[in-house]
Formats: C-alpha cells, sequence, structure tokens
C-alpha cells in the first residue's frame, strides 16, 4: 500500500471511532470509553503534527481546536476515575470521603460531556477532518521518517541524561507518545519498537500514581478535614509516594534498553 494511502486510511479509522461515539448515549459510556476517547485522538493529533511540519499550509491549532475541547473534557473524567481506582482496594472510613468527592467529579463532568455531544459538534469535527484529509495524499515515506528521526533524537537525548529527574521522566513520556502512534501505523507487528508497549505502560504507572498524589494533597489542602483524618491522608499519600518513587527507579533501570529501539 503506497505510504499516503496507509496514512490515510489510518487516520480516517481513527476519525471513525470518534465519530462513532456520537451514536452512542453519554449515559452509557464505560470508563474504558473516555481512555479510548483520548487515545483516538492522541493518534490524530500525532499525524496532525506530523503534516504540520511537512506541509507549512497545514494549521494544526486550526484544525485540531474542535477535537481539543473534547478532549479535555474526556480528561475531566478520565483523571478522578484513575484516583477513584488506585483507591478501590482502600477500605476506610477517612479515604470514603475523598472516593465520594470523586464519584461527584465524575458526574459533574460526564454531565458537561454529555451536553458536549450534539449533532453541531460532530459537524464541526467531520468538517475539520475532510480539511486534513485533503492533505493526507501528500504524505511520503520520506518525509515521514525524517520526522520520526528529528523525534526519536529528542527521545535519545532526554533518556541519556544519566541525572534523570521526574520532570524529565514526564517529558520523556510526552515525546515517546509523540512517535509512538505513527511508528505502530508504519511498522509491521512484531517489529522492534513494539518492545515499547512495556515501557510506555511503567511510564503510565508512574504517571497515575503521581496524578493520585496530587489529587491527595489538594483534597487535604481544600477540605475541613477532622483531626483523626489528616493521619489517615498522610499515611496514604506517603504509601503513594514511595509507590512512585520505586516505579521511578524501575524507568531509570529500564530506559537504557528501551533507547536501542530508537536507534
Amino acid at each position: 500500500m503506497k505510504t499516503s494511502a496507509q496514512v490515510k486510511a489510518y487516520y480516517q479509522k481513527q476519525a471513525n471511532s470518534l465519530f462513532d461515539y456520537f451514536n452512542k448515549p453519554p449515559k452509557t459510556f464505560s470508563e474504558n470509553d473516555f481512555h479510548a476517547i483520548r487515545v483516538v485522538i492522541k493518534r490524530m493529533k500525532a499525524l496532525l503534527d506530523l503534516l504540520n511540519k511537512a506541509e507549512p499550509r497545514v494549521h494544526r491549532k486550526k484544525y485540531f481546536d474542535p477535537f481539543k475541547a473534547i478532549f479535555e473534557q474526556a480528561a475531566n473524567i478520565r483523571e478522578p476515575q484513575v484516583k477513584l481506582k488506585l483507591l478501590a482496594h482502600y477500605r476506610n472510613s477517612s479515604i470514603e470521603k475523598f472516593k465520594r468527592e470523586l464519584s461527584r467529579q465524575i458526574a459533574s463532568e460526564k454531565l458537561k460531556f454529555s451536553k458536549m455531544m450534539k449533532v453541531s459538534l460532530l459537524k464541526e469535527l467531520q468538517k475539520s477532518t475532510s480539511r486534513i484529509e485533503r492533505y493526507l495524499d501528500e504524505a511520503d515515506r520520506k518525509s515521514i521518517a525524517h520526522y520520526l528521526d528529528k523525534k526519536t533524537k529528542v527521545v535519545q537525548k532526554l533518556g541519556s541524561d544519566k541525572n534523570l529527574k521526574p520532570n524529565g521522566v514526564h517529558e520523556l513520556r510526552k515525546r515517546i507518545k509523540e512517535i509512538y502512534y505513527l511508528q505502530k501505523m508504519l511498522e509491521k507487528k512484531g517489529h522492534r519498537f513494539a518492545r515499547t508497549d512495556d515501557f510506555q505502560e511503567l511510564l503510565g504507572k508512574w504517571h497515575d500514581g503521581r496524578v493520585l498524589e496530587r489529587g491527595i494533597k489538594d483534597f487535604m489542602a481544600t477540605s475541613s478535614l477532622p483531626a483523626k483524618d489528616i493521619p489517615v491522608f498522610e499515611k496514604l499519600r506517603q504509601k503513594i509516594t514511595n509507590y512512585n518513587q520505586q516505579t521511578y527507579q524501575s524507568i531509570l533501570r529500564e530506559k537504557k534498553a528501551i533507547l536501542k529501539s530508537f536507534k
């Protein structure tokens, strides 16, 4: 298959997956649906970033704006869902207060999401998709390879830092995701880039742990907790912090081997 046709088919598949959600009542969305929506839009954004670099006429911001709104609202639901899931096995009356607050946030953000899923938004997304597709015929393997080469060099540089700090790990995670979906699109099953799957999962666990840690801190700072609850939350926060540090060390141990996939 010609590269431009392969890229176009990939993009159309992602767009159709997103549009399918407009035929599904938002109240029936599962936790995985909100995650899937974000993944689909990330894939579309990665391809749009590529086109933006290869073709000056492609205005990434203008074309991506309609998708950004739904992406960010899905994130407003997904983040408290992640926190709630990580807290599922903690059975404590004090922690239950935090869980109830998270459940309230999820319900509130789902209502906002439901109001967004209108025919007018679908038409706007379809219009933006049609405009983007006009440029996909110009995609070629050479320009894609050049783009990926530049991106992989950034990953190599970040990952090679012997004193990689948590903020650096966060940046490394973002950079890998920028090229990950394009690699998966172009490479055959079983290619050497597939080994990054486990590393991506490790980075994801570390990121989710950090999200929960921040959530606990924010809840403690903004809620009028009784004195008896504070030690419970401090203990939980420390436990999550320790878990994040252990995961961070695992990332540092694994990154050297993973960087070999980006040469």
